[in-house]
């Protein structure tokens, strides 16, 4: 198989690198490490445990290194627990023959805590990641380059935790050590741009996002093969940027590739398959077709119960994106039990103050708000304010939802005038952070031309509703629930009060022994009927919404006549 071209000096010095990786080991083991590095998991594990079964139980070396190289491969393939094994069994077999500090025991601490990482372990992972460290600070030069795997280990337990800071200055310390060491090209280094690029993914920060996962990219397809798991990780990463601004077909696109690759190259419950399954999910649900949202969001689920553990944070993930689906359709009691799952696990597992609890909070608040509850849904937005004003720069697209939220209790309680400074907070970030067709935008210019309908000023409030329709028509497929909304605001009676969500279903006979996904997809049936009929009426508001537009022009210019009238008149001498 010819990956590279040897006429590209870059990609020469590149191979010149793996080849003197490779200078240690000959036959099987040769093959096996190339296998590896291709990202052709069952291949190497059936190559190192043929050699496995012909090694004797005295020699303690080859035992070592096969035991190291399985529990890799099988912690690659997400068999997290036997990989701990084999590496346990490392461990004890090296401290019977080695010293204390030795480098080989750093190699294996940071390996277990890379098993204990990958399993929601975080506080253990860092345990044996410090572990790692500390031998490495007392055996080696500051600039070697085994300080950027244990590095980039801890800056991903921190970014875990949510704790950005800490995890950026980790992952720069990655890329400095690699830039020393490295050619410029090395895929070590597509992996640590990887890493940055989710940190300001999660900040807020899409352009420098971009710009680093496309720096992984770019290294990233000039050595690997079209499938292998690298380039999914990245595809995918580039994909969430993509949804956060808006651009939902570009995400879509970006997730089938995604999707591709890791078909052909993982087993069938492989974790990063549900995650996946996950975010095609959320894109789906984003794009009001909750059908194909749910088929999603079951095979999400599928695989996380039977390759993690039931307190994993991926699952509460999972059961957050179930419950704002039971939302989207009305059905507010079974929303507030996914969500309540999810909360129980990361109260569990994730530090009090970590963006992921703020964002349960927030599914909770809306929730009780649209169950009229607004004390409690006030004490929940506030608890997510808190912790995103402490964890987040001041002008997040996160902060702008909450503000966002808060304003939509108060305006459901008739404080329109706060409902109207929350509004205009978040707008002020939103057009600061946000491209200018984004669906956030829409929602905000949708909430503060309500208050403006609520208050009878309707020529303000047709100004911001158009604003909504612009993005809307735009961003969203012609049959989606919300354009309805908007078409409704703009040219519905005038006695009717504004709407901002599709109105809830009737949920007082709620069964508690009915399945939730059964109740959750009879109810997206339900909900579907009432968007065609909702699309058989769009015409009717389309035409409704044109003419008073169209009426709303010609007044605004007779007032253009009126004010130049006005202005002559004011300097015609007597």
């Amino acid at each position: 198989m010819k990956l590279t071209n040897d006429s590209d000096e870059q990609l020469m010095c590149i191979t010149e690198h793996i080849r003197k990786e490779f200078q240690a080991s000959i036959g099987w083991y040769r093959l096996g490490h190339f296998m590896i590095k291709l990202g052709e998991f069952n291949k190497a594990q059936e190559i190192f445990e043929k050699i496995l079964n012909s090694t004797l139980e005295s020699d303690s070396s080859q035992l070592l290194s096969l035991y190291h190289h399985l529990g890799y491969i099988n912690n690659q393939k997400g068999n997290h627990e036997t990989a701990l094994m084999l590496y346990e069994r490392t461990l004890e077999i090296q401290l019977k023959f080695l010293p204390a500090n030795h480098p080989l025991l750093a190699k294996t601490y940071n390996c277990i805590g890379g098993a204990h990482d990958d399993m929601g372990n975080y506080s253990t992972a860092l345990s044996f990641y410090q572990k790692a460290l500390d031998i490495k600070q007392k055996s080696l030069p500051p600039n070697h380059l085994s300080f950027a795997g244990v590095y980039n280990n801890i800056g991903g337990i921190h970014r875990s935790l949510g704790a950005y800071a800490i995890a950026l200055t980790f992952f720069q310390k990655t890329k400095e050590v690699q830039q020393n060491s490295l050619p410029s090209y090395h895929p070590n280094l597509a992996a640590t741009y990887t890493n940055i690029g989710e940190l300001y993914d999660k900040t807020g920060d899409y352009s420098n996002a971009l710009d680093s996962y496309k720096k992984a990219l770019d290294i990233q397809l000039r050595f690997l093969p079209p499938t292998h798991p690298a380039l999914a990780i990245t595809y995918n990463n580039i994909s969430e940027v993509h949804k956060e601004m808006g651009d939902y077909s570009s995400a879509l696109s970006l997730q089938q590739k995604t999707l591709e690759i890791q078909q052909k190259s993982l087993p069938m419950y492989h974790p990063k398959l549900a995650i996946n399954y996950s975010n095609i999910g959320s894109i789906h649900a984003l794009k009001g077709e909750y059908t194909n949202a749910l088929n999603f969001y079951d095979k999400t689920l599928e695989i996380q119960k039977k390759s993690l553990l039931p307190d994993h944070p991926c699952l509460a993930s999972t059961y957050n994106r179930i419950g704002s689906l039971h939302r989207e359709i009305g059905n507010y009691s079974m929303a507030l039990s996914f969500h309540q799952k999810a909360l129980d696990i990361q109260l569990k597992n994730l530090p009090s103050n970590h963006p992921d609890i703020a964002a349960t909070y927030q599914f909770i608040g809306s929730v009780e708000t649209e169950l009229g509850h607004y004390t409690n849904a006030l004490l929940f937005h506030q608890k997510t304010l808190e912790i995103e004003e402490r964890s987040l720069p001041p002008n997040h697209p996160d902060l702008a939802k909450t503000y966002n939220n808060i304003g939509e209790v108060h305006d459901s309680m008739e404080d329109y005038s706060i409902a109207l400074s929350f509004y205009q907070k978040a707008l002020e970030i939103q057009q600061v952070s946000l491209p200018a067709y984004h669906t956030d935008l829409a929602v905000t210019y949708s909430n503060i031309g309500g208050v403006y309908d609520e208050m009878e000023d309707l020529s303000t409030a047709l100004t911001y509703y158009q604003k909504t329709l612009e993005i809307e028509q735009k961003a969203l497929p012609p049959n989606h629930p919300t354009l309805a909304t908007t078409y409704s605001n703009i040219g519905g009676d005038p006695n009717r009060s504004p709407s901002r969500s599709p109105p809830p279903f009737d949920d007082e006979n709620n069964n508690d022994d009915v399945d939730d996904e059964t109740e959750l997809s009879a109810n997206i049936t339900e909900k579907e009927a009432e968007m065609r009929h909702t699309q058989e009426l769009l015409n009717e508001r389309m035409r409704q919404a044109e003419i008073t537009l169209a009426h709303l022009r010609q007044v605004n210019h007779l007032l253009e006549q009126f004010k130049t009238l006005g202005h002559s008149h004011g300097h015609t001498k007597s």
